[in-house]
């Protein structure tokens, strides 16, 4: 068998679940490297080992392809940094820290989540199909950071002239900065080093009293 004919069509042995998945990572690696313009899917093909033609039995065309990439973020990254930040019976401090500890273990194992996540949020500035799931994916993290804030006020464990709403679109600034920062610029002990300095900022600036994360 020549090495164009083991590149067409699924990859052997895979089932169309492993072959989507590798079809998305691939994505999620061109449209965070080139940008939703310049992204083709003769590029997102030769990414994942695969045929153009063999990607059109998933996905028709690059906008299906990139809202479906957006959307593995939701059910993946997403659900996985859920899953791994503390209960509520936690104090707000930790499980504030506690979605930015999980986002980053998240990116150790697949960098291309949060690479994507940047990209696409800037593609969508330009490109009006793309908005509406760049907005919910913010929200999301948004509302999970007002919940946290809520319930540490009536707890009494932060200054109460905190405005939720406020405190949570600065949360949600500084993820899109260490989304930056992790995907694209800094190696991984440097920010073990920022989430360091995070805890203390958590500790110092937004608790009653003295408490620790």
């Amino acid at each position: 068998m020549t090495e164009t004919q083991a590149r067409r069509g699924r990859p052997p042995g895979a089932d169309g679940a492993a072959t989507r998945e590798r079809i998305l990572r691939a994505a999620r690696n061109v449209f965070s490297a080139t940008g939703f313009d310049r992204a083709t899917m003769e590029e997102i093909a030769r990414e994942a080992g695969l045929t153009r033609n063999a990607i059109a039995n998933y996905y028709s065309n690059k906008i299906e392809l990139h809202r479906a990439a957006f959307r593995s973020i939701q059910q993946e990254a997403l659900t996985e940094i859920m899953a791994g930040v503390p209960g509520p019976d936690r104090p707000a401090t930790e499980r504030i820290y506690g979605l930015f500890e999980a986002a980053i273990r998240v990116n150790d194992t697949d960098n291309t989540f949060v690479r994507f996540w940047v990209t696409s949020t800037l593609d969508a500035v330009h490109h009006r199909e793309l908005r509406e799931q760049s907005r919910r994916q913010f929200n999301q993290v948004r509302q999970y950071f007002v919940e946290c804030v809520e319930t540490g006020l009536r707890r009494g464990e932060l200054n109460p002239e905190l405005v939720p709403a406020d405190v949570a679109q600065v949360l949600v600034d500084l993820v899109w900065g260490l989304a930056l920062d992790s995907g694209f610029q800094s190696p991984p002990e440097r920010i073990r080093q920022v989430l360091g300095a995070l805890r203390m900022l958590l500790n110092g600036s937004l608790v009653s009293g003295q408490r620790s994360v």
